[in-house]
């Protein structure tokens, strides 16, 4: 067989330990067998929450910053430069700021997670919660990743109902009619 197009083993058994064990974690999410940890889970919430939420509001900031700017020069080069709030807000919310909210997400707190995680076994703390009989990948796996699941309903799905399509197609109309020259 070509040595190029040979997977290598190893990857393929790293991919199969990360599949399972994500699996194992989704699966005592999904069961409900976390809940007996709810507090625990609203606890790493609120951790989720505070700190990113100055991180948040940069960057939703600067993302509306630059969707207004953008906004402004080409409805201004139309002939409509009044709408130019429409086209920020499409932008902010319906487009960018979820996107943006969801690799903010995955970046910040999935490194934080995993930080926390590595430090706790270097401590042996995992292991006193194991000592104490407490499964450990539902205590710690398991409340983090409902809480991270908590934390992506809060901002992602507010800022997505934030504009109804309905919004959306009477500011289009609105446009178009000022781009017209009917209204």
């Amino acid at each position: 067989m070509n040595p190029w197009l040979a997977v290598p083993r190893g990857w393929l058994d790293s991919l199969g330990e990360i599949a399972r064990f994500g699996s194992m974690v989704a699966g005592q999410v999904y069961t409900g067998r976390v809940l007996r940890f709810f507090g625990e889970s609203l606890r790493q919430a609120g951790i989720l929450i505070l700190g990113s939420a100055l991180i948040i509001w940069g960057l939703v900031f600067t993302l509306g910053l630059q969707c207004g700017i953008e906004g402004a020069y080409l409805l201004r080069a139309q002939g409509a430069p009044a709408y130019a709030g429409v086209f920020a807000a499409w932008c902010d919310l319906r487009e960018l700021v979820p996107y943006a909210f969801g690799y903010m997400m995955a970046a910040k707190v999935g490194t934080g997670i995993v930080a926390e995680l590595g430090s706790m076994r270097i401590s042996d703390e995992i292991d006193a919660l194991e000592v104490m009989g407490i499964d450990s990948m539902l205590f710690l796996c398991a409340t983090r990743l409902l809480a991270a699941w908590k934390h992506w309903l809060a901002g992602n799905h507010s800022a997505n109902w934030a504009t109804t399509d309905a919004d959306i197609e009477r500011s289009a109309q609105a446009i178009l009619k000022a781009l017209s020259g009917s209204g």
